[in-house]
Order: structure tokens, then C-alpha cells, then sequence
């Protein structure tokens, strides 16, 4: 089945609203055609707007464990995606990323969608990134909500990330619909974070 009309207008005003988040936390491009890791990427909405804003030739990888969105992601003609666990990044990645975002990653360590306790991956997935990441990276984050957004920054320090902003995001963006169920908005915090001064040095 095709993908209705009116998906596509919800999905047209997410990009426009993220678009204003780019402009906002990187307005000087100082990485032309960047490689790019985005990762719990869900359907993709950021791939065309990422290229387009920092140049047409940039390398951009998405990630997400979902298979239900394979069909969806080829409708939408999502040409970045790799369906794969961000748990096991070695597998699914290689080299190094001068920019790796995660926008409102299901941060939450104690439960899933169903209520049943799980383990807290995340400490590791973010000790990980840093095997990607340059001396002169950037990871981006968005959260939505308060605790994730708290979570996040326990978890950074604790790895010896240099936190540059951490701050609720004064744009709102729409949901699409279809990634995100329900009309609340996307976004809502927003971490900018660097690599460790011991990384720096090497």
C-alpha cells in the first residue's frame, strides 16, 4: 500500500522544523560534506535535509534495529538507512564519523515499550561512539524528555565527553506521524557534546 498524502505533509513539516534545529545549533559549517552517523534513525526523516544542508557529497549512515520499517523506508526511498542494533555498532560501521546524532533515542534504561525491566545498554553504547568519533567531532543529541535528557548528560560525563550545550530546545517540531505516535512535538532538549581531552591529544 502506498503511503497516504497526507503522511507526506507531516513528514515535509518535521524536516521543516528540524531544519531550523540545524541552522541553529551548527550555523557554520565548519565540516563541508561531512560523514555523518545517525543513529536509532527510525524512518529517516533527517537524510535529505542533512545532505542538503551540509553539502551534497556528505556520507551519511543511519541505524536502526526496527525491521517492521523496511518496507516504509523503501517507500520513502530512504537511500542511508542499515537495518542493525546500535548495540553493535563494529558490525555495521566502520572509520570515523565527523558528526553522530541521535534524535530522541529511546534513552529510558529501566523498561521498555511493554513495562518489563531490560538493562541499561546505553552507558555502553555511548562508550562505543567514541571509537567513531575524531578529536574534532561532534555528537548530537535530542531528547524528550526531562529524564532522558538528564540521563544523558550523567552518562556523557561519565565517559569524559565535554558537554558544549545542553539545553531545552526552543523549536518546536512536529511530529510525522508515523515514526512518532500522537501530536506531542520532537526535540524537546538538546545535547551538543566533544570528545574527551585524552582523545583530543591523540
Amino acid at each position: 500500500m502506498e503511503l497516504a498524502q497526507h503522511y507526506f505533509e507531516y513528514i515535509a513539516k518535521e524536516q521543516e522544523g528540524f531544519l531550523r534545529v540545524i541552522k541553529k545549533y551548527f550555523p557554520n559549517i565548519k565540516h563541508k560534506n561531512p560523514r555523518i552517523l545517525n543513529i536509532c534513525c527510525g524512518i529517516a526523516n533527517e537524510e535529505s535535509l542533512l545532505i542538503k544542508y551540509f553539502g551534497k557529497n556528505t556520507k551519511l549512515i543511519g541505524l536502526d534495529i526496527d525491521k517492521s520499517l523496511e518496507r516504509l523506508l523503501d517507500e520513502l526511498e530512504r537511500k542511508s538507512v542499515i537495518i542493525g542494533d546500535v548495540r553493535q555498532l563494529e558490525k555495521y560501521v566502520k572509520g570515523k564519523f565527523d558528526l553522530i546524532m541521535g534524535r530522541n533515542i529511546p534513552l529510558n534504561p529501566n523498561y521498555n515499550g511493554h513495562g518489563e525491566e531490560i538493562n541499561d545498554f546505553w552507558p555502553g553504547v555511548f562508550e562505543d561512539l567514541l571509537k567513531f568519533m575524531k578529536f574534532d567531532s561532534k555528537l548530537f543529541l535530542s531528547l524528550v524528555c526531562e529524564d532522558e535528557f538528564s540521563r544523558a548528560k550523567e552518562i556523557l560525563n561519565n565517559h569524559g565527553y565535554r558537554i558544549k550545550i545542553n539545553e531545552r530546545n526552543s523549536i518546536i517540531v512536529q511530529s510525522d506521524y508515523i515514526g512518532v505516535k500522537g501530536s506531542d512535538t520532537k526535540d524537546h532538549y538538546v545535547i551538543i557534546a566533544e570528545t574527551p581531552f585524552q582523545l583530543r591529544l591523540f
